[in-house]
Protein backbone atom coordinates (compact mmCIF):
# COMPACT_ATOMS: atom_id res chain seq x y z
CA UNK A 1 0.00 0.00 0.00
CA UNK A 2 1.35 3.44 -0.94
CA UNK A 3 1.31 6.82 0.80
CA UNK A 4 -1.06 8.06 -1.91
CA UNK A 5 -3.49 5.20 -1.30
CA UNK A 6 -3.51 5.79 2.45
CA UNK A 7 -4.12 9.50 1.96
CA UNK A 8 -6.98 8.87 -0.45
CA UNK A 9 -8.58 6.30 1.86
CA UNK A 10 -8.35 8.81 4.72
CA UNK A 11 -10.55 11.31 2.90
CA UNK A 12 -13.18 8.67 2.17
CA UNK A 13 -13.20 7.27 5.71
CA UNK A 14 -13.54 10.72 7.27
CA UNK A 15 -16.61 11.51 5.19
CA UNK A 16 -18.16 8.10 5.93
CA UNK A 17 -17.72 8.53 9.69
CA UNK A 18 -19.34 11.96 9.65
CA UNK A 19 -22.28 10.79 7.58
CA UNK A 20 -22.91 7.82 9.89
CA UNK A 21 -23.60 9.92 12.97
CA UNK A 22 -25.49 12.53 10.98
CA UNK A 23 -27.80 9.79 9.72
CA UNK A 24 -28.36 8.64 13.30
CA UNK A 25 -29.26 12.18 14.36
CA UNK A 26 -31.70 12.58 11.49
CA UNK A 27 -33.40 9.30 12.36
CA UNK A 28 -33.90 10.45 15.95
CA UNK A 29 -35.71 13.59 14.77
CA UNK A 30 -37.74 11.67 12.19
CA UNK A 31 -38.84 9.24 14.91
CA UNK A 32 -39.88 12.21 17.07
CA UNK A 33 -42.15 13.46 14.28
CA UNK A 34 -43.82 10.06 14.04
CA UNK A 35 -44.37 9.89 17.81
CA UNK A 36 -45.79 13.40 18.03
CA UNK A 37 -48.10 12.73 15.07
CA UNK A 38 -49.46 9.67 16.87
CA UNK A 39 -50.05 11.65 20.08
CA UNK A 40 -51.84 14.42 18.22
CA UNK A 41 -53.97 11.93 16.31
CA UNK A 42 -55.22 10.46 19.60
CA UNK A 43 -55.89 13.94 21.01
CA UNK A 44 -57.86 15.04 17.97
CA UNK A 45 -59.81 11.78 18.01
CA UNK A 46 -60.89 12.62 21.56
CA UNK A 47 -62.24 16.05 20.61
CA UNK A 48 -63.23 15.21 17.03
CA UNK A 49 -66.97 15.58 17.58
CA UNK A 50 -66.64 19.02 19.17
CA UNK A 51 -67.05 22.36 17.40
CA UNK A 52 -63.55 23.45 16.24
CA UNK A 53 -64.07 26.68 18.19
CA UNK A 54 -64.24 24.52 21.33
CA UNK A 55 -61.09 22.45 20.67
CA UNK A 56 -59.02 24.32 23.22
CA UNK A 57 -61.74 24.19 25.89
CA UNK A 58 -62.26 20.48 25.31
CA UNK A 59 -58.53 19.79 25.61
CA UNK A 60 -58.42 21.64 28.92
CA UNK A 61 -60.92 19.19 30.36
CA UNK A 62 -59.52 16.32 32.45
CA UNK A 63 -56.01 17.79 32.00
CA UNK A 64 -55.92 16.47 28.43
CA UNK A 65 -53.80 19.34 27.17
CA UNK A 66 -51.36 19.20 30.07
CA UNK A 67 -50.91 15.45 29.58
CA UNK A 68 -50.42 15.88 25.82
CA UNK A 69 -47.78 18.55 26.33
CA UNK A 70 -45.97 16.40 28.89
CA UNK A 71 -45.92 13.43 26.52
CA UNK A 72 -44.63 15.55 23.64
CA UNK A 73 -41.93 17.16 25.77
CA UNK A 74 -40.80 13.73 26.99
CA UNK A 75 -40.74 12.30 23.46
CA UNK A 76 -38.91 15.24 21.94
CA UNK A 77 -36.33 15.46 24.72
CA UNK A 78 -35.68 11.73 24.31
CA UNK A 79 -35.11 12.23 20.58
CA UNK A 80 -32.85 15.25 21.19
CA UNK A 81 -30.88 13.27 23.78
CA UNK A 82 -30.45 10.38 21.34
CA UNK A 83 -29.31 12.81 18.63
CA UNK A 84 -26.91 14.44 21.09
CA UNK A 85 -25.37 11.13 22.12
CA UNK A 86 -24.92 10.19 18.47
CA UNK A 87 -23.24 13.55 17.88
CA UNK A 88 -20.85 13.18 20.80
CA UNK A 89 -19.98 9.60 19.92
CA UNK A 90 -19.53 10.50 16.25
CA UNK A 91 -17.39 13.55 16.94
CA UNK A 92 -15.21 11.51 19.29
CA UNK A 93 -14.71 8.87 16.60
CA UNK A 94 -13.91 11.54 14.00
CA UNK A 95 -11.25 13.08 16.22
CA UNK A 96 -9.68 9.79 17.31
CA UNK A 97 -9.62 8.46 13.75
CA UNK A 98 -8.16 11.61 12.21
CA UNK A 99 -5.48 11.86 14.90
CA UNK A 100 -4.41 8.26 14.33
CA UNK A 101 -4.60 8.68 10.57
CA UNK A 102 -2.45 11.84 10.64
CA UNK A 103 0.22 10.13 12.74
CA UNK A 104 0.13 6.99 10.62
CA UNK A 105 0.58 9.04 7.47
CA UNK A 106 3.34 10.96 9.19
CA UNK A 107 5.14 7.69 9.82
CA UNK A 108 5.50 7.26 6.06
CA UNK A 109 7.56 10.44 5.98
CA UNK A 110 9.24 10.06 9.37
CA UNK A 111 9.85 6.38 9.99
CA UNK A 112 11.29 6.95 13.48
CA UNK A 113 8.01 8.49 14.67
CA UNK A 114 6.59 7.00 17.86
CA UNK A 115 2.80 7.12 17.35
CA UNK A 116 1.54 8.01 20.85
CA UNK A 117 -2.24 7.39 21.28
CA UNK A 118 -4.29 10.51 21.83
CA UNK A 119 -5.16 11.32 25.44
CA UNK A 120 -8.89 10.48 25.81
CA UNK A 121 -9.39 13.62 27.89
CA UNK A 122 -8.15 15.71 24.95
CA UNK A 123 -10.94 14.16 22.87
CA UNK A 124 -13.56 14.64 25.59
CA UNK A 125 -12.64 18.28 26.09
CA UNK A 126 -12.46 19.04 22.37
CA UNK A 127 -15.85 17.42 21.73
CA UNK A 128 -17.84 18.56 24.77
CA UNK A 129 -16.07 21.73 25.89
CA UNK A 130 -16.33 20.52 29.50
CA UNK A 131 -13.38 22.20 31.25
CA UNK A 132 -13.14 19.46 33.89
CA UNK A 133 -11.54 17.22 31.27
CA UNK A 134 -8.81 19.76 30.53
CA UNK A 135 -7.52 19.66 34.13
CA UNK A 136 -6.54 16.02 33.49
CA UNK A 137 -4.56 16.78 30.31
CA UNK A 138 -0.77 16.85 30.25
CA UNK A 139 0.91 20.01 28.95
CA UNK A 140 2.54 18.08 26.09
CA UNK A 141 -0.76 18.28 24.18
CA UNK A 142 -0.40 22.02 23.65
CA UNK A 143 -2.48 25.03 24.54
CA UNK A 144 -6.13 24.72 25.61
CA UNK A 145 -7.21 27.04 22.79
CA UNK A 146 -6.24 24.40 20.21
CA UNK A 147 -9.19 22.28 21.29
CA UNK A 148 -11.69 24.79 22.68
CA UNK A 149 -15.17 24.95 21.12
CA UNK A 150 -16.26 28.39 19.95
CA UNK A 151 -19.81 28.18 21.34
CA UNK A 152 -19.50 26.80 24.88
CA UNK A 153 -20.17 23.20 25.84
CA UNK A 154 -21.84 20.96 23.28
CA UNK A 155 -24.37 19.72 25.84
CA UNK A 156 -25.54 23.30 26.52
CA UNK A 157 -25.72 24.02 22.82
CA UNK A 158 -27.89 20.97 22.18
CA UNK A 159 -30.00 21.51 25.30
CA UNK A 160 -30.74 25.12 24.38
CA UNK A 161 -31.66 24.08 20.85
CA UNK A 162 -34.10 21.43 22.10
CA UNK A 163 -35.71 23.91 24.52
CA UNK A 164 -36.18 26.40 21.67
CA UNK A 165 -37.75 23.72 19.45
CA UNK A 166 -40.13 22.59 22.19
CA UNK A 167 -41.23 26.14 22.89
CA UNK A 168 -42.20 26.52 19.23
CA UNK A 169 -43.99 23.15 19.18
CA UNK A 170 -46.06 23.89 22.30
CA UNK A 171 -46.99 27.35 21.01
CA UNK A 172 -48.06 25.83 17.71
CA UNK A 173 -50.31 23.30 19.43
CA UNK A 174 -51.89 25.99 21.61
CA UNK A 175 -52.51 28.27 18.64
CA UNK A 176 -53.93 25.43 16.55
CA UNK A 177 -56.40 24.40 19.24
CA UNK A 178 -57.43 27.96 20.02
CA UNK A 179 -58.08 28.75 16.35
CA UNK A 180 -59.72 25.38 15.67
CA UNK A 181 -57.21 24.14 13.11
CA UNK A 182 -57.56 20.50 12.02
CA UNK A 183 -55.08 17.73 12.74
CA UNK A 184 -53.51 17.92 9.28
CA UNK A 185 -52.62 21.60 9.60
CA UNK A 186 -51.26 21.16 13.11
CA UNK A 187 -48.99 18.27 12.22
CA UNK A 188 -47.81 20.08 9.09
CA UNK A 189 -46.78 23.08 11.18
CA UNK A 190 -44.92 20.86 13.65
CA UNK A 191 -43.15 19.01 10.83
CA UNK A 192 -41.89 22.38 9.61
CA UNK A 193 -40.50 23.15 13.07
CA UNK A 194 -38.69 19.82 13.42
CA UNK A 195 -37.83 19.93 9.74
CA UNK A 196 -36.82 17.57 7.00
CA UNK A 197 -33.59 16.18 5.63
CA UNK A 198 -32.80 14.71 2.26
CA UNK A 199 -29.74 13.75 0.28
CA UNK A 200 -30.05 13.45 -3.47
CA UNK A 201 -27.45 13.53 -6.24
CA UNK A 202 -24.71 14.23 -3.73
CA UNK A 203 -26.53 17.26 -2.29
CA UNK A 204 -27.97 17.64 1.18
CA UNK A 205 -31.06 19.64 2.05
CA UNK A 206 -32.30 20.19 5.59
CA UNK A 207 -34.72 22.51 7.34
CA UNK A 208 -35.92 23.35 10.85
CA UNK A 209 -34.40 21.56 13.84
CA UNK A 210 -32.82 19.02 11.52
CA UNK A 211 -31.00 21.81 9.71
CA UNK A 212 -29.62 23.10 13.03
CA UNK A 213 -28.55 19.58 13.97
CA UNK A 214 -26.77 19.00 10.65
CA UNK A 215 -25.15 22.43 10.82
CA UNK A 216 -23.82 21.76 14.31
CA UNK A 217 -22.61 18.30 13.30
CA UNK A 218 -20.83 19.59 10.20
CA UNK A 219 -19.31 22.60 11.98
CA UNK A 220 -18.17 20.68 15.04
CA UNK A 221 -17.04 17.74 12.93
CA UNK A 222 -14.70 19.96 10.96
CA UNK A 223 -13.45 21.63 14.13
CA UNK A 224 -12.55 18.41 15.96
CA UNK A 225 -10.95 16.93 12.83
CA UNK A 226 -8.66 19.94 12.71
CA UNK A 227 -8.09 19.78 16.46
CA UNK A 228 -6.91 16.21 15.86
CA UNK A 229 -4.49 17.42 13.18
CA UNK A 230 -3.13 20.05 15.60
CA UNK A 231 -2.74 17.41 18.33
CA UNK A 232 -0.83 15.10 16.00
CA UNK A 233 1.31 18.03 14.86
CA UNK A 234 2.25 18.79 18.45
CA UNK A 235 3.26 15.16 19.00
CA UNK A 236 5.39 15.23 15.85
CA UNK A 237 7.09 18.43 16.96
CA UNK A 238 7.61 17.07 20.48
CA UNK A 239 9.53 14.15 18.92
CA UNK A 240 11.86 16.51 17.11
CA UNK A 241 10.33 16.68 13.64
CA UNK A 242 10.11 20.02 11.89
CA UNK A 243 6.34 20.38 11.58
CA UNK A 244 4.08 23.02 10.07
CA UNK A 245 0.36 23.10 9.39
CA UNK A 246 -1.18 23.79 5.99
CA UNK A 247 -4.68 25.09 5.26
CA UNK A 248 -6.57 22.92 2.75
CA UNK A 249 -9.82 24.34 1.37
CA UNK A 250 -12.52 22.28 -0.33
CA UNK A 251 -12.26 22.63 -4.08
CA UNK A 252 -15.79 23.55 -5.09
CA UNK A 253 -17.87 26.66 -5.74
CA UNK A 254 -19.28 26.76 -2.17
CA UNK A 255 -15.96 27.51 -0.50
CA UNK A 256 -15.90 30.93 1.16
CA UNK A 257 -13.93 33.56 -0.71
CA UNK A 258 -12.04 34.27 2.52
CA UNK A 259 -10.95 30.63 2.65
CA UNK A 260 -10.09 30.31 -1.02
CA UNK A 261 -7.25 32.74 -0.36
CA UNK A 262 -6.01 30.70 2.60
CA UNK A 263 -5.77 27.49 0.60
CA UNK A 264 -2.24 26.06 0.65
CA UNK A 265 -0.88 28.56 3.17
CA UNK A 266 1.67 27.28 5.69
CA UNK A 267 1.99 28.31 9.35
CA UNK A 268 4.06 27.20 12.29
CA UNK A 269 1.95 25.17 14.71
CA UNK A 270 1.58 28.03 17.20
CA UNK A 271 0.76 30.70 14.61
CA UNK A 272 -2.67 31.84 13.44
CA UNK A 273 -4.13 31.76 9.96
CA UNK A 274 -5.54 35.15 8.93
CA UNK A 275 -8.58 35.39 6.68
CA UNK A 276 -10.17 38.64 5.52
CA UNK A 277 -12.68 38.21 8.37
CA UNK A 278 -10.81 36.82 11.39
CA UNK A 279 -7.83 34.86 12.68
CA UNK A 280 -7.42 31.47 14.31
CA UNK A 281 -5.38 28.34 14.78
CA UNK A 282 -7.25 26.23 12.24
CA UNK A 283 -10.51 25.88 10.28
CA UNK A 284 -13.39 25.81 12.75
CA UNK A 285 -11.36 27.75 15.30
CA UNK A 286 -11.39 31.17 13.70
CA UNK A 287 -12.42 34.27 15.63
CA UNK A 288 -15.70 34.91 13.79
CA UNK A 289 -18.73 32.65 13.38
CA UNK A 290 -18.89 33.64 9.70
CA UNK A 291 -15.53 31.88 9.26
CA UNK A 292 -16.55 28.76 11.19
CA UNK A 293 -20.17 27.77 10.50
CA UNK A 294 -20.23 24.71 8.24
CA UNK A 295 -16.63 25.29 7.22
CA UNK A 296 -15.33 22.28 5.28
CA UNK A 297 -11.66 23.24 5.20
CA UNK A 298 -8.96 21.18 6.85
CA UNK A 299 -5.40 21.37 8.11
CA UNK A 300 -2.70 18.81 7.43
CA UNK A 301 0.78 18.36 8.87
CA UNK A 302 3.77 19.20 6.71
CA UNK A 303 6.74 17.22 8.04
CA UNK A 304 10.26 18.38 7.24
CA UNK A 305 8.89 20.42 4.32
CA UNK A 306 7.36 17.41 2.53
CA UNK A 307 4.49 18.81 0.44
CA UNK A 308 1.22 16.86 -0.08
CA UNK A 309 0.59 15.04 -3.36
CA UNK A 310 -3.22 14.72 -3.48
CA UNK A 311 -6.41 16.42 -2.28
CA UNK A 312 -10.21 16.37 -2.67
CA UNK A 313 -12.18 18.31 -5.27
CA UNK A 314 -15.90 18.49 -6.06
CA UNK A 315 -16.67 17.31 -9.58
CA UNK A 316 -18.94 20.09 -10.95
CA UNK A 317 -20.79 17.64 -13.22
CA UNK A 318 -21.47 14.75 -10.81
CA UNK A 319 -21.49 16.74 -7.55
CA UNK A 320 -19.33 14.03 -5.96
CA UNK A 321 -15.98 14.38 -4.21
CA UNK A 322 -12.96 13.05 -6.07
CA UNK A 323 -9.30 12.76 -5.16
CA UNK A 324 -6.97 14.61 -7.54
CA UNK A 325 -3.32 15.57 -7.75
CA UNK A 326 -2.26 18.49 -5.54
CA UNK A 327 -3.18 21.97 -6.76
CA UNK A 328 -4.23 25.15 -4.98
CA UNK A 329 -7.69 26.72 -5.22
CA UNK A 330 -6.73 29.40 -7.75
CA UNK A 331 -5.15 26.89 -10.13
CA UNK A 332 -8.07 24.48 -9.74
CA UNK A 333 -10.61 27.21 -10.55
CA UNK A 334 -8.87 27.87 -13.87
CA UNK A 335 -9.67 24.31 -14.96
CA UNK A 336 -13.46 24.82 -14.70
Amino acid sequence: MSYLTLSKDGYVLAEATQQTYIDQMIKAYADAITEIETMLAKAYATIGSADPKQYYAEMLKYDRLAKLKKEIITAYNAAATKAGKATIKGLSSVMEENYSRQLYLGNWLAETLNPIPINPNVVKYAVTGNVSYWTKIQKSWGDMSLYSPQTGTLSDLLKNGAAEDLNKIIKTINNSLITGKPYTETTKAIKEIIGTYSKKAGKEAASGAMYKAVRIARTEGARVMNAAALASGNQLEAQGFETQKQWVATLDSKTRVSHQGLDGQLRDLDKDFNSSISSGQAPGQMGAAADNIQCRCATINIIDGEEPEIRRARNPETGKNEVIGWTDYEEWRKTL
